[in-house]
């Protein structure tokens, strides 16, 4: 159902959209907002599933693919979103809500597949049930931030997996802990 998520980090979105709206609607203070879709690059939280995944991977530890690696997501990379909110800065209109995405979603069993191949080792893969509230998939329909921002992602999910690799091995061989 429309506008009523069925977890809660979707209801939190939904909720800081609907309070940046009515403040908008208000005060006239202009508001930009940026749906992002499971943003990733150097940097990222290590509790996420690329950066943990990618740590698991190269120490040889199995990862959980929930829904057994079924479930799908919009990837996108750091620098695309970044572009993005630049692009906001001058939005063309006092309220503006676009999404950020990669607008291509993988399985998590393929995006585990790219993540071999980009860091050149095999997963140990372990199924398990579908967390509760975690939806099915994730898709960014980018048409308003094309035609609004002239936004469009440049990183796709092969080339954004071996920066990150690049990125993360290095930190691994200086001898940071690697945790799940």
């Amino acid at each position: 159902m429309a506008g009523r998520p069925l977890s809660p980090y979707g209801a939190t979105k939904v909720a800081g959209e609907a309070l940046a709206h009515a403040h908008h609607a208000i005060t006239g203070l202009p508001v930009a907002i940026a749906r992002l879709f499971t943003v990733y690059g150097p940097r990222q939280r290590p509790d996420l599933a690329i950066h943990s995944f990618a740590r698991r991977m190269l120490a040889g530890q199995p990862i959980t693919l929930y829904d057994g690696g079924r479930g799908s997501r919009d990837y996108t990379y750091v620098d695309d979103v970044v572009d993005a909110f630049v692009r906001l800065i001058d939005a063309p209109a006092p309220y503006v809500l676009v999404n950020v995405g990669g607008h291509s979603p993988v399985t998590t069993g393929e995006l585990v597949d790219r993540m071999e191949h980009a860091l050149g080792v095999r997963a140990v893969r372990v199924a398990a049930p579908a967390q509760p509230g975690d939806v099915p998939a994730t898709y960014a329909d980018i048409t308003r931030a094309r035609e609004l921002l002239g936004w469009e992602p440049r990183v796709g999910l092969d080339e954004g997996l071996a920066r990150f690799g690049a990125w993360l091995r290095p930190l691994l061989r200086g001898g940071e802990r690697v945790e799940a």
